[in-house]
């Protein structure tokens, strides 16, 4: 497990769905959740990702946050996707 820091985890997110910009959209911040939950440790996707949304003043609601993590966490993704740089 690589450990990298929220600044890295959110330029990453960027990088892969943004072109490297910061997001402005509902859905551009929807993909920025999906990505910080999907690529935090597995027992620590729900505290992460709604740390991750509290330090990047995340425009979504807490529950729709909670809810990504939440389905990340009981693994029914089936993204293979993983950071750049892992």
């Amino acid at each position: 497990m690589k450990l990298v820091s929220p600044e890295e985890l959110h330029k990453a997110a960027c990088a892969e769905y943004l072109n490297g910009r910061k997001p402005r959209t509902k859905t551009e911040w929807i993909l920025c959740v999906n990505f910080w939950a999907f690529n935090a440790a597995k027992g620590t996707r729900v505290a992460a990702t709604q740390l991750m949304a509290m330090i990047y003043s995340c425009p979504l609601p807490e529950k729709q946050i909670r809810e990504i993590a939440e389905f990340h966490e009981k693994g029914k993704s089936n993204d293979k996707r993983v950071s750049k740089g892992s």
